[in-house]
């Protein structure tokens, strides 16, 4: 096990300020072999039941420090919990006639605050990416609920309602703008404004356009070259890992290509949400492989094996009661 005092920051911070600081370092450099900055999102806790949030983060924490490229100069975990409370503060005092929740773990934390709004909270988006081509592109976002959520806003949103859309980041504004078109809420006469825990500054201010923005997370738009940011839950992967971990060793032990690793697994052309450890840039800053050692992660592949199984167990077992069990499941 890795010491839970790894080097890792576990609280929202002024990205903006200390990415501008970091940037000086490299401005101008359109290949950025050192990432400034790597923002992992603790997501995966919003699977897990409050009695193990806790656990959740160390683990987090754990899964980075056995994989994570050196070279990175800051790893930063976005904490949501704590993002949140900053968000709650910027919130509190506004109101709103209706709320879309984008991201349904929000749930708990906005419904006190508005609590006579009419709540959406079953519209969601996931992204397909190309798995056949070297950058994973995003393609479409694909909304799942659609047909109800419209009817919803039918009955709902009146010319100059103020509607309140949250959603965990915004990174291109790709699933904001599909929400906005798919329930038509400008052209309801809605005034409309946004919250997000993490958002890219660039994206922040031409949505601004529409609506106040509210984000305690902000990546400065100069360093979009020198910073990226993972979902933990797009990594931490809840399904399918007894099929996935032999194919991970394969592929980081250089026995088999990520076209082999595809192939194997049934991936081709567009799939919602593929796995991320199978995601290799080949050339360039980008690609989640590209931000992990492969040889940490063949090095210490059991124990990256044990962490995911343990996140697994976290996200499936509902209650979380029977902990003790964790340090028993079988590895593959």
């Amino acid at each position: 096990m890795v010491n839970d005092s790894t080097a890792l920051t576990l609280h929202p911070v002024n990205m903006e300020s200390v990415a501008s600081d970091m940037y000086e370092k490299v401005a101008g450099d359109t290949k950025i072999d050192t990432l400034v900055q790597l923002n992992w999102i603790g997501d995966v806790i919003w699977h897990v039941h409050p009695d193990n949030w806790s656990l959740a983060r160390k683990l987090h924490h754990e899964l980075i420090a056995l994989s994570a490229r050196d070279g990175i100069q800051k790893n930063v975990i976005v904490d949501p919990l704590d993002s949140l409370v900053t968000l709650k503060r910027e919130l509190t005092g506004q109101k709103y006639d209706a709320v879309v929740l984008l991201e349904d773990a929000f749930s708990a934390f906005v419904r006190p605050l508005f609590p006579k709004a009419a709540y959406n909270d079953t519209l969601h988006y996931s992204r397909a990416r190309n798995v056949d081509r070297d950058i994973w592109i995003s393609g479409e976002h694909i909304g799942r609920n659609v047909a109800a959520a419209r009817l919803w806003a039918n009955k709902t949103i009146k010319n100059g309602s103020r509607v309140l859309i949250l959603d965990d980041v915004l990174f291109s504004g790709g699933t904001v703008n599909a929400c906005l078109r798919d329930l038509e809420l400008k052209q309801r006469g809605a005034t409309i404004d946004f919250a997000f825990y993490l958002c890219m500054s660039g994206a922040k201010e031409k949505l601004s356009n529409s609506g106040d923005v509210y984000c305690p997370n902000i990546l400065a738009p100069t360093d979009r070259l020198g910073q990226d940011a993972w979902h933990s839950e797009d990594y931490a992967i809840p399904n399918e890992l007894s099929t996935l971990l032999p194919v991970m060793r394969s592929l980081y032990s250089n026995k088999i290509t990520r076209s082999q690793a595809l192939n194997t697994l049934g991936l081709a052309g567009n799939v919602k949400n593929p796995p991320l450890w199978l995601y290799k840039q080949h050339t360039g800053n980008g690609g989640f492989v590209n931000h992990m050692d492969s040889q940490k992660i063949v090095e210490n592949f059991d124990a990256i094996a044990k962490v995911l199984w343990q996140l697994h167990y976290l996200q499936t077992s509902g209650t979380g009661a029977r902990d003790a069990a964790l340090d028993s499941i079988a590895l593959e």
